[in-house]
């Protein structure tokens, strides 16, 4: 007997006076997002962000999930409705650790943004996921290998130098003067 999920409430003019979720017949303190389609803000009793989600019908999780603490990025999840399948990220003051399938891929900086999805940047550390060594030590930019950095093989290093878009320079350079070249031909 309970409202759940989404729906409307009208005044007796018939006008909208709340469109959004509830949750055992109480409305939740949720709001769409403009610049991110489909995404809700849920915030607590004290007006903080609590997450910002995608939702079935029924207000249940559904998707990516950012949860948030006191102000501040807590994790990153995936839902199905409602039932937690996974965790992508876990946050720890400024470092970041990413997941894929339980096993860490990466640790280290951010961009703190939702908007970015909260991507790799910064220094940071890249795991193998299936032999968990470490594969690269260094910048990141746009969640792409992008400065200064080294990548490994069986935890020997291979390559130091520097990277652009995710590729070492020198490839990234012969690779554009390529595509220039083939362009003009």
């Amino acid at each position: 007997g309970y409202r759940q999920g989404i729906g409307k409430e009208y005044n007796r003019d018939g006008k909208v006076v709340y469109d959004g979720y509830y949750e055992h017949g109480k409305k939740l303190n949720l709001v769409a997002m403009d610049r991110m389609k489909g995404y809700w803000v849920e915030r607590d009793e004290k007006n903080e962000i609590k997450s910002i989600s995608k939702r079935d019908k029924l207000g249940k999780f559904h998707g990516i999930c950012y949860e948030y603490g006191e102000g501040k990025i807590n994790r990153v999840c995936s839902w199905d409705h409602g039932e937690k399948v996974s965790t992508i990220k876990i946050f720890d003051n400024n470092e970041m650790m990413e997941y894929k399938n339980g096993v860490k891929v990466y640790q280290g900086g951010f961009a703190n943004s939702v908007y970015s999805g909260y991507q790799r940047s910064g220094y940071g550390v890249e795991y193998d996921p299936k032999t968990r060594n470490i594969i690269y030590k260094g910048n990141f930019l746009n969640n792409e290998r992008h400065g200064e950095g080294r990548s490994f093989k069986n935890s020997e290093v291979i390559y130091q130098g520097m990277w652009v878009h995710g590729k070492r320079k020198g490839v990234y350079y012969v690779v554009n003067i390529l595509a220039i070249l083939s362009g003009l031909v």
